[in-house]
């Protein structure tokens, strides 16, 4: 069985690296602030890189600076958001294996058989209504194939 490995594919550690590296930025710039009295980042900002994927970065930056680790309110909802990303990456994972680890030839997939392999995730009434809703058309038959 081919598995799916969509966390090593060069686009996705950019995007992971670069977003933790700026988490981790504001989270040493905000710390700054707060110290010298200057503009502070918005908590929101902040929670919302850890949302995006930069929690890694951010939690570092927190231990390593003792910052925003007292504050409760923060914390309840950036923990929050570590633990969507978590869910996240364990459904994309498993998701992307039951979707994909069946690849045939060379790993790829007709349109027909991604159809019929998200069908078999999601459900036929799901897939169906979102063809419809999607292109205003029927969905793809049922024939079987020879």
């Amino acid at each position: 069985m081919q598995s799916l490995n969509i966390f090593t594919k060069p686009p996705v550690l950019i995007y992971l690296g670069g977003i933790n590296i700026y988490s981790y930025g504001l989270f040493a710039y905000d710390k700054n602030q707060a110290k010298t009295g200057g503009w502070r980042v918005r908590e929101r900002t902040l929670q919302l890189t850890g949302l995006l994927g930069g929690w890694i970065g951010g939690m570092m930056a927190m231990q390593q600076f003792r910052h925003k680790t007292v504050k409760k309110e923060f914390t309840n909802v950036y923990y929050s958001c570590v633990a969507v990303n978590i869910v996240g990456l364990g459904c994309l994972a498993f998701l992307g294996n039951k979707l994909f680890g069946l690849g045939n030839a060379g790993g790829k997939l007709n349109p027909g058989d991604l159809y019929r392999r998200l069908e078999g995730v999601v459900g036929t009434d799901a897939m169906n209504s979102l063809v419809k809703n999607a292109t205003g058309q029927k969905p793809p038959s049922r024939r079987r194939r020879k």
